[in-house]
C-alpha cells in the first residue's frame, strides 16, 4: 500500500512528484511558492490554465486548512496543558489530604492502642499489687507461725526453768535437811 507522503500528486491528468520535503514544507510562504513554481515549470497547455487557476485555488485552500489545523493544534495543547495542571493541582490537593488523614488514623490507632494498654496496664498494676500483697501475708503468717512456736518454746523453757528452780529448792531443802542432821549426830 502506497502512503500519501509517497504518492505522487496528479493534477489535471498530469502526475507532478512531490517530495515529502517539499510537503512539509507546505507550512511555510516559501514552502508554497516551491510547490507553486513546479507547477509553472509544468508544460501545460493553454486549455489547461484554468485547471492550473483550480489547482492554486487547491492549494490556497490547503494551506489555509493548513493554518487553521495548526491553529486547532495550538489550542488543544493549551487546553491539553491546562487539563495537566489541573489534575496536577488536584493531586496535590488530594495527596495532601490523604497526608492528613493518615496522620490522623494513626493518631486514633496510638490512642486507641493506648486505651487498649491503659486498661491492661491498670490491670496489670493491680495484679502486681495483688501479688505483692499475697506476699506480704504469706510472710505474715510465716512471721505469725514463728511468733506462736517461739511463745510455746518460751513457756516450755519457762516451764523448765520453774521446774528447775522447784528441784533446786527441793534439793536445797533436802541438802540443808541432811546438814542437819548431820550435824546433830
Amino acid at each position: 500500500m502506497i502512503s500519501c507522503e509517497d504518492a505522487p500528486m496528479v493534477v489535471a491528468g498530469v502526475e507532478v512528484p512531490i517530495e515529502k520535503s517539499e510537503l512539509l514544507n507546505l507550512k511555510s510562504q516559501d514552502g508554497f511558492n516551491s510547490v507553486l513554481s513546479k507547477f509553472g515549470d509544468l508544460n501545460i497547455d493553454e486549455n489547461l490554465e484554468h485547471a492550473r487557476e483550480d489547482l492554486i485555488e487547491i492549494l490556497i485552500s490547503l494551506v489555509h486548512q493548513i493554518k487553521d489545523l495548526e491553529k486547532q493544534l495550538k489550542d488543544r495543547k493549551v487546553w491539553a496543558y491546562q487539563k495537566v495542571m489541573q489534575a496536577a493541582r488536584k493531586l496535590s490537593c488530594d495527596l495532601t489530604e490523604l497526608k492528613m488523614l493518615r496522620m490522623k488514623r494513626e493518631e486514633m490507632q496510638w490512642i486507641r492502642k493506648k486505651k487498649h494498654t491503659k486498661p491492661y496496664s491498670t490491670t496489670k498494676n493491680l495484679s502486681k499489687v495483688e501479688n505483692a500483697l499475697r506476699n506480704v501475708c504469706e510472710q505474715l503468717n510465716l512471721a505469725n507461725a514463728a511468733v506462736r512456736r517461739l511463745e510455746t518454746e518460751n513457756a516450755k523453757i519457762i516451764a523448765d526453768i520453774e521446774a528447775s528452780k522447784l528441784i533446786a529448792s527441793k534439793s536445797l531443802i533436802t541438802y540443808l535437811e541432811n546438814a542437819k542432821r548431820e550435824k546433830n549426830y
